[in-house]
């Protein structure tokens, strides 16, 4: 169904704040958001949907220079990293 928006951007937060103020839907990742959701600022639409351009699972790597045992400041942010990003994420919640 063809839509006429009230308004279009290419800027998040321009979008955000219209949406915060009532003008609309926005489509968002949750973790740009994660914040008005949890305040109930926001609600989600259709949860059941799945709503993603890229709907693979996407990895973070770390990359460092081969070597048998990482230096432990290169294990250090490995382990930060495990830790915020866990499961669930951080910004995600139940």
């Amino acid at each position: 169904y063809p839509v006429s928006p009230l308004m279009s951007s290419n800027n998040a937060e321009t979008l955000l704040i219209a949406a915060l103020g009532g003008m609309g839907i926005v489509l968002f990742p949750d973790w740009l958001i994660g914040d008005q959701l949890k305040r109930g600022e926001l609600i989600v639409l259709l949860p059941e949907l799945d709503k993603s351009i890229k709907t693979e699972s996407q990895h973070i790597a770390a990359i460092y220079p081969n070597a048998r045992h990482p230096s432990l400041n290169v294990r250090a942010i490995i382990d930060y990293y495990l830790d915020s990003f866990g499961s669930p994420l951080y910004w995600q919640f139940e």
